[in-house]
């Protein structure tokens, strides 16, 4: 990857020196097994090229050749401004991945922080990048190079510093510029403990909890409420057998007081007319 990117450099300046222009994408796709592929897309502006009196068709064949070599397979593709070719790659481990070796020794330090680190702990697994990408060494080179740096991640990045994110989260492009150092920061992470589901669950449980004990205690006071009044109906139901027999002793009173009443009114009618027999016997 070393010469491509030299020689990309090479043809930068020669497009810079005829203010032609040149753009340079280069992408790293970080799989969910730990492995990644990778990719270089030149775009050679045509009119420079002519200018020069190559051949667009025959001005990239050299860049081709040491990317087949390399292990990259080739697609060339042109339109009515630009020719150039993707270069891509498979690498089985995502750690492989160097920026040192994509942008060459003098643009990108040897660390370790520059390369992609993958960790995996558990069912849980980190990427990560903490890097400089530095282009000063092409000062006033501006209009003849851009590239671009994109990361395309298999989860939503949790933290970056790129200046383009796609909606998903999950695609980070950083815009290079010539003259300048770049910093290149990201983390993202998939698998584990998510802890957004476990707040949802903890909330989902107590929501449960709080309406069983809410039905719970309404079952409790209709049970109470209905038990009082049964004892109530029951007490009502008590005092009115307690007060029939003595309703009905009291009728029973006053019917056998009325009788003894009637009985003496008769016994006192035949002792009236006593004396008037009396009187007929002494005539």
């Amino acid at each position: 990857m070393k010469k491509i990117i030299s020689l990309t450099l090479v043809m930068v300046m020669l497009l810079f020196v005829l203010t032609g222009c040149v753009k340079v994408d280069y992408e790293v796709q970080l799989n969910k097994n730990g492995s990644a592929d990778v990719a270089f897309i030149y775009d050679f502006e045509k009119e420079a090229l002519e200018q020069m009196g190559a051949k667009p068709e025959d001005a990239t064949k050299e860049m081709e050749s040491q990317s087949e070599k390399n292990g990259f397979k080739l697609e060339s593709f042109t339109d009515d401004k630009y020719v150039g070719f993707k270069a891509s790659k498979h690498i089985d481990k995502a750690e492989d991945v160097s920026l040192q070796e994509a942008f060459g020794e003098g643009y990108v330090k040897d660390s370790e922080n520059n390369k992609i680190k993958v960790e995996k702990n558990g069912s849980k697994t980190v990427y990560s990048q903490n890097a400089e990408i530095d282009l000063s060494g092409l000062n006033g080179m501006e209009k003849a190079i851009t590239m671009k740096y994109t990361v395309k991640l298999p989860v939503k990045a949790k933290t970056n510093n790129a200046q383009e994110v796609s909606k998903d989260g999950k695609t980070l492009t950083w815009n290079l510029k010539a003259g300048e150092v770049t910093k290149v920061e990201f983390t993202a992470s998939s698998g584990g403990i998510n802890t957004t589901v476990i707040v949802i669950a903890v909330v989902a449980v107590l929501v449960v909890a709080g309406i069983i004990c809410v039905v719970a205690k309404g079952s409790k006071k209709e049970t109470a409420e209905t038990k009082t009044e049964k004892e109530e109906e029951k007490s009502v139901t008590e005092e009115i057998k307690e007060e029939e027999p003595v309703a009905e002793e009291t009728v029973v009173e006053e019917a056998k007081n009325e009788t003894e009443e009637e009985v003496e009114v008769e016994e006192e009618e035949p002792k009236a007319e006593e004396p008037e027999t009396e009187k007929k016997d002494e005539e």
